[in-house]
């Protein structure tokens, strides 16, 4: 199993969603982390002279930071957890 189909099977057990569905799904940008972030924070990305930035130009920053972030989460829950096994 690919790693994209690997990723599409475990969205759909917890979307629990119909495979016709989940590919419709994952095909629409608001489906996507990066795409979502943008929306939310539209007036962060703003280009020297204050016009706002396309998705397209900030969408590789967007996805680094996303990254990086699961990471930390990932990395703290898994010190917490040996900091509580310890006690």
């Amino acid at each position: 199993m690919t790693p994209a189909s690997n990723a599409h099977a475990i969205i759909h057990q917890r979307l629990e969603l119909p495979p016709c569905r989940l590919r419709r799904a994952l095909s629409q940008p608001e489906f996507e982390p990066c795409w979502r972030y943008y929306q939310l924070n539209r007036g962060r990305f703003r280009s020297s002279d204050g016009r706002a930035l396309p998705y397209q130009a900030v969408a590789d920053r967007i996805a680094g930071y996303l990254r990086e972030s699961v990471e930390r989460r990932v990395a703290a829950q898994y010190v917490a957890r040996l900091v509580s096994r310890a006690w």
